[in-house]
């Protein structure tokens, strides 16, 4: 069952005041937020400090930690750094953050796909999720769609946060580059659940660049091996 919108709110709400005294925290609510809440497995926008959506996600299956090769989803304030992947097909397959070619299109494939949206994170916590050793942009975290759908809900990513397909569409037209993240660790005790809410979002423009090569937690795990899908 979808929980209220006030409820959703009033949740986000929460976890941004508890991370108000964490550093690079913004000193006020900023118009536009996403609050990742590891606990629940949600990432809920707050715009003008009422939630206007919310979707299920999947962090990591290792737990919270910004140590390089943790496999872990550093925590913490961020910032949306690029926005990739505007108009492509839904299942477009992403290496090194440029589309392949080539689609997903529901074939069982062990590998952690990048697909279809790539939005990725900078850190603002030194030492937490930002310089060496624990960089989330060197790190390669991203928000990202997936082939691993039926894990989206409960945690089983390689450190980035995964989506659904429609779903991180959806995020990624209501996202601007800039916006704030904050990835709110799960309290101790308690264990994750999904709580589904889906809304109508405008979308935003997209600015390419060139790719770097890709390395670090999430970047080596999928470079290793490519899997043969068919053309987009």
């Amino acid at each position: 069952m979808t929980p209220p919108v006030s409820a959703i709110t009033t949740r986000a709400l929460a976890l941004f005041e508890a991370a108000r005294a964490r550093p690079g925290a913004p000193q006020d609510l900023p118009g536009r937020l996403f609050v990742v809440d590891v606990e629940r497995q949600t990432a809920t926008l707050i715009q003008d400090r009422a939630a206007v959506g919310s979707w299920p996600v999947s962090t990591a299956l290792k737990g919270i930690g910004g140590e390089e090769n943790s496999f872990k989803t550093p925590p913490g304030w961020h910032r949306i750094d690029r926005k990739i992947g505007a108009g492509a097909e839904a299942g477009t397959v992403f290496s090194s953050r440029e589309p392949t070619g080539e689609r997903w299109q529901g074939e069982t494939c062990e590998t952690d796909l990048i697909l279809t949206r790539i939005l990725t994170l900078d850190g603002l916590e030194d030492g937490v999720n930002r310089g060496p050793g624990c960089d989330s942009r060197e790190r390669y975290i991203y928000i990202h769609g997936s082939n691993h759908e039926e894990h989206i809900g409960r945690p089983a990513s390689c450190g980035c946060v995964r989506m659904s397909n429609a779903d991180v569409t959806a995020l990624f037209d209501a996202a601007q580059e800039g916006d704030l993240i904050l990835i709110a660790p799960s309290r101790a005790g308690t264990s994750p659940s999904c709580r589904r809410a889906v809304f109508t979002m405008r979308g935003s423009a997209l600015r390419h660049e060139r790719p770097r090569p890709v390395s670090g937690d999430e970047g080596r795990t999928r470079e290793r091996q490519r899997p043969r899908l068919r053309p987009g």
